[in-house]
């Protein structure tokens, strides 16, 4: 009986072992694959986004600049001379008001050049008068020889009179003769009486010729005379010019200040320097001894935008349907545009509120941005003494300028343009579709498209290497603020 029972619990435990031993040989048997005839046709899983057209606020356009004084004034000393008198403000960073006397040059120079050029044109005309002087016996003289001229032809005249009837009365006494009426000595008597009225003629008429060439030597030294005259007036008309600059220059002596504003002794267009005048300096004429930076035109930040944000300002839209008439003024239409916010660039509390100005005409081709120059007309708004500085020439700071709010629009993450113009959709079939599309703004975040896509749709978000349009896709909406 007791060997019946050992038999019997070896044959259970047996067994127990043998299935332990099974199972555990089961277990570690590869698991048969699961055959699924749709497997292959489903594809990779994306994530989809369902697309809406709403309302699409541009937010705001970022841009970055340095502050600069819409203009300088140059204080430029008109006339050259030694410097005699300085002001107290006029020193570089201090402010000086418009027309105030910034310095004086001494007037000594100056009045001697005054009167040089008074003792010369009283020089020239002393030498006018001469001339007058001159030309008054030439012209006596010509009018002398005319009348001499005038009697002289008479006496020619009247003796020519005479011995055309001394010819007359010789023909006659010859005839005479033939016929033995008169004597020889009669003849004789007659071309005597004629040979002396010839004789007589020959000294008027030799003064008649030569009355020309003394006329003629007359009026060249007339000519010579007034060309001399001419140039004395020209010597005169140069000595009055002379004489109302040195007047002028004497009404320049007191150099006054172009601007209201702070003094600059560095231009900053040009980075030309000025040094600090002082008493008993030498200027020159035309020399620019300071500049001014007014106080009251505000200050300007020219920055760079993109050039289709450019059209995308808040604003913009009115403009852009506006014409430019003859006589509109442009300011009138950049008005339409709200206000900017200039920062100071990385400090914080600093703030303005400016306005754009205007638009560069140049379009920098490589970078494809316009220039908008944004003014600040109230640059000491923030000023708190000890705590804030106003807005000042030189702070690099942050625009932020208004984006145009655009009504109807889908609104793309920009991470899902594939190749900067093309995006994946998903079918109703849950099949990949490419599409074109051409995004009427672009920022960091988003690209903003009107025409090409349709509330409805699903785009998809994952990246999808290897993509071919028509492949099988798997699909999971993307959860609401994810």
């Amino acid at each position: 009986m007791k060997i019946f029972r050992l038999a019997f619990q070896f044959i259970l435990f047996g067994g127990s072992l043998a299935v332990l031993i099974g199972v555990a040989v089961a277990i570690g048997q590869p698991k048969p694959p699961r055959t699924d005839p749709d497997e292959g046709e489903k594809g990779p899983l994306v994530w989809v986004r369902t697309l809406e057209r709403e309302e699409y606020d541009g937010g705001k356009i970022l841009a970055y600049g340095t502050v600069r004084a819409p203009r300088v004034y140059a204080v430029r000393s008109m006339v050259g001379g030694k410097v005699v008198e300085v002001a107290e403000n006029f020193v570089e960073g201090r402010v000086v008001r418009k027309d105030e006397a910034v310095c004086r040059i001494d007037e000594a120079d100056i009045k001697v050049a005054l009167a040089q050029a008074q003792a010369r044109i009283a020089e020239i005309e002393a030498s006018k008068a001469k001339i007058e002087v001159d030309l008054e016996p030439l012209r006596t003289e010509i009018a002398r020889l005319a009348q001499e001229k005038i009697e002289l032809e008479k006496d020619v005249a009247v003796k020519q009179q005479e011995i055309d009837r001394a010819k007359t009365d010789v023909e006659t006494q010859k005839r005479l003769y033939e016929k033995n009426a008169v004597s020889k000595a009669v003849v004789d008597a007659a071309e005597s009486t004629l040979n002396r009225h010839e004789q007589a003629i020959l000294v008027p008429k030799s003064r008649l010729a030569q009355l020309p060439l003394l006329v003629q030597a007359q009026e060249a030294q007339i000519k010579a005379v007034q060309a001399n005259e001419g140039v004395l007036a020209a010597q005169l008309d140069a000595a009055r010019s002379n004489l109302e600059q040195q007047q002028t220059n004497l009404t320049r002596t007191s150099v006054p200040s172009p601007a209201t504003g702070v003094v600059l002794r560095r231009e900053p267009a040009t980075g030309l320097t000025a040094k600090q005048l002082s008493q008993g300096d030498v200027v020159q004429s035309g020399q620019d001894l300071a500049w001014v930076m007014p106080i009251d035109e505000g200050l300007e930040i020219a920055v760079s935008i993109d050039v289709d944000d450019a059209f995308f300002i808040r604003g913009m839209e009115n403009v852009r349907g506006l014409k430019l008439e003859p006589g509109v003024d442009p300011r009138a239409m950049l008005a339409l545009i709200p206000a900017v916010v200039v920062r100071w660039y990385g400090k914080t509390g600093y703030s303005w509120s400016g306005k754009i100005d205007r638009f560069l005409s140049e379009l920098n081709a490589e970078t494809r941005t316009l220039t908008v120059v944004v003014k600040v007309e109230d640059p000491g708004r923030e000023l708190l003494p000890g705590e804030k500085i106003p807005l000042t020439v030189g702070m690099y700071c942050e625009v932020e300028i208004p984006a145009s709010i655009v009504p109807d629009a889908v609104v793309l993450p920009r991470s899902v343009l594939r190749e900067g113009s093309r995006v994946f959709l998903a079918t109703k079939e849950d099949r990949l579709a490419v599409r074109e599309v051409k995004p009427v703004r672009m920022t960091r975040e988003h690209a903003i498209v009107l025409t090409d896509l349709s509330a409805g749709e699903r785009v998809v978000l994952s990246d999808l290497p290897n993509a071919v349009e028509g492949m099988a896709i798997r699909t999971r909406e993307e959860k609401a603020g994810k």
